[in-house]
């Protein structure tokens, strides 16, 4: 029961990254401007933790009943760590990385967010 909830939730997570992604490849720039707003709220970095909190452990949970087993299984780990480096890091950190991002060329930027969107499909084929 907790493994079919969870590979649901990580369902849900794919179709949402796949979804920004995509959009983000065509309007990257209102996608930044999105992230930066969403960010720059009281509660930010706290949504990026435990977004990335809450990936983890459903890819865990259900990575026994999933496509792709180990890879859930890792990629579960791989959001857990990211989202320990962000609260340790702290808005400076996240802030830079930030930064970063905005100050390369847009065709950059477009390609990580068709990684991105690789990404949500795996999700999505992962839990079908």
């Amino acid at each position: 029961m907790i493994q079919s909830v969870a590979l649901t939730i990580v369902l849900v997570f794919g179709i949402l990254i796949a979804a920004v992604c995509i959009y983000g490849v065509f309007a990257p720039a209102r996608l930044m401007d999105f992230v930066l707003r969403v960010w720059n709220q009281p509660g930010g970095l706290m949504t990026a933790v435990l977004v990335r909190v809450l990936l983890g452990l459903n890819l865990i949970a259900a990575s026994g009943v999933s496509n792709f087993p180990l890879a859930f299984r890792v990629l579960g780990c791989i959001a857990l760590v990211a989202a320990i480096v962000i609260l340790l890091g702290g808005r400076q950190l996240v802030q830079r990385m930030i930064d970063w991002g905005l100050s390369r060329p847009q065709a950059i930027l477009r390609g990580w967010l068709a990684a991105g969107f690789a990404f949500g499909i795996f999700l999505i084929w992962g839990s079908v």
